[in-house]
């Protein structure tokens, strides 16, 4: 039996310990949605949903908050999760790669777009943060928000080569992503845009799949 199955059997018996019969649950898929709504009520201090019989407790959305935070960390170091997190996000990651090249190309007046906003949800940020291996072990908060900086070199460095910095709910993780490499990078307290490309350019050839089709084990190539 995988990790993960395991944590749904535990998860559900938690659950039930809590709440006795009215519930019941097979995946995390249904607390997941249930804790998508509760959070955002709670957080905006609105009333908890209730039926005939019986209404959520704000000690059982954080029993559902401390059990998902748990099920992402065994997602986080599951190899099997990784790979399917790097699939998941490797169009959206190309995308990134191919937005942020672009602009280092250009002169900074001739940039027509230097904010770009793409909007999802927890279940977007969290393939995307295991994707970059990043080691976050708490479900990500309601609002969270990743952002990916793109700077300049001064006009006085040698090498003109543009860093990012990658923050996280406010907070500057550039440091922790495993794949930036170059010494370059931390020049600028950042990380080298070229070692986010080859990362990138490389999440397929590293599985051992010629195309991102056959990473998938898709019969038509999708890229």
């Amino acid at each position: 039996m995988r990790k993960t199955d395991r944590f749904f059997i535990e998860f559900d018996s938690s659950i039930h310990k809590s709440m006795g019969s009215r519930y019941s649950v097979k995946s995390y898929y249904p607390w997941k949605a249930a804790l998508d709504m509760m959070v955002s009520r709670t957080c905006r201090k609105k009333a908890l949903p209730c039926n005939k019989r019986y209404c959520f407790r704000v000690s059982q959305v954080n029993l559902i908050w401390q059990s998902m935070s748990h099920y992402f960390q065994h997602m986080s170091t599951d190899q099997d999760m990784l790979i399917a997190a790097k699939l998941e996000m490797y169009r959206f990651l190309k995308e990134i790669v191919l937005r942020l090249s672009d602009h280092s190309t250009r002169p900074s007046q001739l940039i027509p777009d230097k904010f770009t906003v793409y909007s999802g949800h927890d279940n977007t940020i969290i393939p995307l943060l295991i994707a970059l291996e990043l080691p976050v072990k708490q479900w990500p908060p309601f609002a969270s928000r990743l952002i990916f900086e793109l700077y300049e070199p001064p006009a006085d460095v040698v090498r003109k080569e543009h860093v990012f910095k990658l923050v996280y709910n406010g907070k500057d993780v550039t440091r922790q992503l495993k794949f930036c490499v170059s010494s370059l990078g931390y020049l600028y307290h950042g990380c080298a845009l070229k070692d986010l490309v080859n990362y990138v350019h490389n999440i397929v050839p590293n599985l051992g799949a010629n195309s991102y089709a056959e990473a998938c084990g898709s019969p038509r190539n999708v890229l």
